[in-house]
Order: structure tokens, then sequence, then C-alpha cells
């Protein structure tokens, strides 16, 4: 059996010009501060003094910092997209914590209860992704 590292599991840093539906001013802010995939940002987000130094140094929006420090925190789980992190967001689970500490079953049915209608994905996802992402999410 082969073993396989923890940083495999971390998934690639993303542009931030991803996050399509935050005002896009506010992210070529940050671009132009070198801060432009969600790895640098991570680094830069991950206190309240991090985010209130670079809400004045960028002139970025304090809010729309605390969406983007909690969407990039998700989107170091494997398999979590800008379009997921935001889902599980409204779920209720804003941290790469939260998830790893949540229960599957809950966590699946609250997914499936906000996808009602296709608001974020056409298909349906599965009990045993949702297991999977709750491990996966221990690694972070």
């Amino acid at each position: 059996m082969e073993v396989v590292s923890k940083e495999s599991y971390f998934p690639k840093p993303v542009a931030l010009k991803v996050f399509d539906w935050l005002p896009n001013d506010e992210i070529v802010k940050l671009e132009q501060t070198e801060i432009g995939n969600t790895a640098t940002l991570y680094e830069m987000t991950r206190s309240a003094k991090k985010r209130s130094e670079l809400a004045k140094s960028t002139g970025v929006d304090t809010a729309t910092l605390e969406i983007l420090a909690r969407l990039v925190d998700l989107m170091r789980v494997q398999w979590v997209s800008p379009k997921f992190a935001r889902m599980l967001i409204v779920a209720g689970y804003d941290s790469a914590a939260k998830v790893a500490a949540a229960n599957a079953d809950e966590l699946c049915e609250a997914l499936a209860s906000i996808n009602i209608g296709d608001r974020f994905f056409k298909g349906k996802i599965g009990f045993r992704d949702i297991k999977r992402l709750v491990h996966v999410a221990s690694y972070v």
C-alpha cells in the first residue's frame, strides 16, 4: 500500500479573481499589493489583527476581508472550490475547523437544504463525499 503524504491533501492556491460575486475593486486593491491568490491571502488574514492591518494598508473594506478570510480558510481543504466554500458558509460552517468537527449527516442535510433549486450546484453532493470532506478537513 502506498503512503500518501498530508501535503497532497492541500489544494493549489487560486487567483482571487475567482470570487466574482465580491466587489471587483476590492479584489483589485489586494492584487495591487501582491496578494493575488488564496494562499497568500490566508497568511495575511489569519487573525483579526492581521485583517485590520490589511484593511488599513490596502483600503479594502473590513467586511469584505472577513468574508474572504473565511472563504480562503475553507479552500485550504481538498475539494473545496470558491463556490463550495460559499455554500459551506451559508450552511454555518465558516472555517476548516468547523468542517473537521462537523457531523457528516448534519452537514450533508444542511448542504442539501441550501442547494434546493440548484442554487449552487445542479447535482447532489453525496453523504460519502461529505464524510470524506470532514475527514480531510482534519488535515488542515
